[in-house]
């Protein structure tokens, strides 16, 4: 009996050994990702990668994926729309989409083929998502807060601003989240610009107040980018001052024709008057028909 209990002690050492033998295997092998998934890889903190989502080889430039444009309703604004709404979700996603890739790759992946047209009209919902090029005079630029979605993913503040395409003589909404050294916020600006954005939809705003100081409710597309490319600066002036300038070349030319009339009417009043000084008067009756005149004149003699 004594020399078994000496020899249990052996054989306990030996299956303990096979048994640690057996576990470093398991974790070793393949088998265990396949059993437990691979270890969690430690993130870095919110805000610390300013390209915190990466471009995925299925990421198109050219288009939103679809599911992120089903439930974005038209003619609206922002107020009062719940941040855990389908819709806001979609609205931060788009800001996150194009924050992917760099400026000049959405500059050469842009439509340039659909105009304001297609984005204001019926077929709209058929391009909702999809990446287009404008260009034209940037009027106007707001900051905001950005939402706690956003901040979350490292984008503190969005810019607002209104672009007007000559051409169209209409205004587009643009959004993005990066922007330029030299350009600050301003409620009145005229500086040529590009957007390269995402048509988000047609976008409710609140213009200025009528003849009657009535408010009105006006419609443009909306589109959300990644940044602006600024061009020189205008000489234009902006639509007033275009507007002042084509009132001024008005008066100016009304003021020429004017002087011009006046002159040849007055060219003849000057001709007549230096023939009537050259030649004199003339008598327009002849020798004969002062004699008759003079016989039938009552205080001639009888």
């Amino acid at each position: 009996m004594s020399e078994l209990t000496r020899q249990k002690p052996v054989c306990n050492r030996s299956f303990q050994g096979w048994l640690t033998l057996l576990v470093v295997a398991l974790l070793t092998s393949p088998l265990h990702v396949f059993a437990f998934g691979e270890p969690e890889q430690p993130q870095p903190p919110v805000g610390q990668n300013d390209n915190a989502a990466p471009v995925k080889p299925t990421d198109d430039p050219k288009q939103i994926p679809l599911e992120f444009c089903r439930d974005i309703n038209d003619d609206t604004d922002f107020e009062g729309v719940d941040e855990r709404s389908p819709e806001y979700l979609a609205y931060s996603y788009f800001f996150l989409y194009a924050r992917q890739f760099d400026p000049l790759t959405l500059t050469q992946q842009a439509s340039r083929e659909l105009s304001y047209a297609h984005l204001y009209s019926n077929e709209r919902k058929l391009h909702r998502g999809k990446l287009i090029h404008f260009s034209g005079e940037l009027q106007m630029l707001r900051k905001y807060d950005a939402t706690l979605h956003l901040k979350s993913r490292g984008i503190d503040h969005i810019y607002e601003g209104w672009l007007w395409l000559p051409e169209q003589a209409h205004f587009v909404c643009i959004m993005f989240s990066e922007i330029p050294d030299d350009l600050k916020p301003a409620e009145r600006m005229d500086r040529n610009a590009s957007f390269d954005g995402y048509f988000f939809k047609r976008y409710a705003y609140t213009a200025k107040p009528d003849e009657k100081g009535n408010k009105r409710t006006l419609y443009a597309p909306l589109l959300i980018g990644k940044t602006i490319q600024l061009g020189p600066v205008s000489r234009s002036g902006g639509m007033f001052s275009q507007f002042l300038t084509v009132l001024v070349g008005c008066i100016a030319g009304l003021i020429v024709l004017a002087f011009v009339m006046s002159y040849f009417y007055r060219r003849g009043d000057w001709r007549v008057k230096s023939q009537f000084q050259t030649e004199g008067p003339t008598n327009p009756f002849t020798e004969n028909d002062q004699l008759r005149l003079a016989d039938n004149s009552p205080d001639s003699p009888r």
